[in-house]
């Protein structure tokens, strides 16, 4: 007689989503470092803009495969949600442009405060723009995480302005993307 076992159980979306952002972040933790340091010989815009055009490349001609150029007229959609493209496009590019300096120049240490620093400037953005609100609760993480990442900032001895134009530029566009959501789910698409 052959006995089977129950089915495995399916992962959760929660822990299926964890898991996946775990991954992402080892790999791009990981991987990015050690690849945009091989290229050290290539400046940081350059990379940058390889990276652009040939996701254009990629992206635009599955795009165009799967669903036909009036998909893309319909993505930008007007001269508004053009302009948020631009601005969040600009902001990913400086941010993008800042991390590559950093790790071709053997800054790791400080573009990674810059990524330590990040959330705090995103519950700052919120609070001001998005009128959020912090329970005591959440108020008290914040401080003890300020005063760990001041701490750092202190003893990195000088001003981190590439940790500071990481943690800016990706918390203006995470900022800029948020109430692009809100703009257009007000507007008539």
């Amino acid at each position: 007689m052959v006995q089977t076992l129950p089915p495995a159980k399916a992962p959760t979306s929660t822990t299926a989503a964890f898991v996946a952002a775990l991954s992402s972040y080892l790999i791009w933790g990981l991987v990015n470092p050690v690849f945009f340091k091989s290229l050290g010989d290539v400046g940081a815009v350059e990379i940058v803009a390889h990276r652009v055009v040939w996701t254009v490349v990629l992206v635009g001609s599955i795009v165009l495969a799967t669903r036909g150029p009036a998909a893309v007229v319909m993505a930008v959609g007007s001269w508004r949600r053009l302009g948020i493209l631009v601005v969040t496009t600009l902001l990913v590019t400086v941010n993008w442009t800042v991390f590559i300096w950093a790790v071709v120049n053997s800054r790791l240490v400080e573009a990674s405060l810059g990524y330590f620093i990040n959330p705090l400037i995103n519950v700052l953005l919120g609070v001001l723009f998005l009128n959020e609100r912090l329970s005591r609760g959440r108020m008290l993480a914040v401080a003890i995480a300020t005063a760990g990442v001041g701490s750092l900032v202190a003893s990195y001895g000088a001003v981190p302005w590439i940790a500071l134009s990481l943690a800016l530029s990706f918390g203006f566009y995470a900022l800029v993307r948020r109430k692009r959501r809100s703009i257009l789910s007000s507007a008539c698409w």
